[in-house]
């Protein structure tokens, strides 16, 4: 078994895997510890959600299929973090809250000042910072979505990590919903 899991990290891994490697004929004896070995790696490098499994690695005529998926999604999400990271920031209620008064902020805007025929730049620079939290607000809802298979939060992560930058990141800092610092009705 430990050959089989050595040689599903090493598949799962390499730019190229030989094409002896991905035929039928070859895995028939090899099959159920090798379909054991590469599902027990992609789940543990979350790079299937446990409810694919009944379509993903189910019989030796679509290995090359599911292999090349699952080498695809371990080069998309190589540096993505692992889902655990979701426990750095806020869930449910408190996210939606959020985004609730963010959008009304946003409404509010369009509806009382964006018909201004001279709004001053920092207005503007308010509304687009809307704009910005939102989606900052929003990849938090998706990360939290437990629908959303682990490659797709996952890769949420990702890009939330990219807008916070790293150390907010690591922290759990996330910005407040609005930006209370441009409120044009300060």
């Amino acid at each position: 078994m430990l050959t089989e899991t050595i040689l599903a990290m090493v598949l799962v891994q390499v730019p190229q895997v030989p094409e002896s490697y991905v035929q039928p004929d070859w895995l028939r004896s090899r099959w159920p510890t090798m379909q054991f070995a590469l599902i027990s790696i992609a789940l543990d490098w979350e790079l299937l959600d446990p409810r694919e499994l009944p379509y993903v690695l189910t019989q030796p005529e679509t290995f090359s299929a599911d292999l090349h998926m699952l080498r695809q999604r371990y080069r998309e999400l190589a540096d993505a973090p692992f889902l655990s990271d979701a426990f750095l920031f806020p869930q449910g209620e408190i996210v939606q809250q959020a985004i609730n008064f963010n959008r009304a902020c946003a409404r509010w805007f369009d509806e009382h000042q964006a018909h201004e025929p001279h709004l001053p730049p920092e207005r503007l620079s308010y509304r687009h910072q809307l704009d910005e939290l939102y989606r900052i607000w929003d990849t938090v809802r998706e990360v939290q979505c437990q629908y959303y298979m682990v490659s797709v939060r996952r890769m949420c992560l990702k890009h939330l990590r990219d807008m916070l930058g790293e150390e907010a990141y690591r922290k759990g800092q996330l910005p407040p919903p609005v930006p209370f610092h441009l409120m044009p009705w300060r």
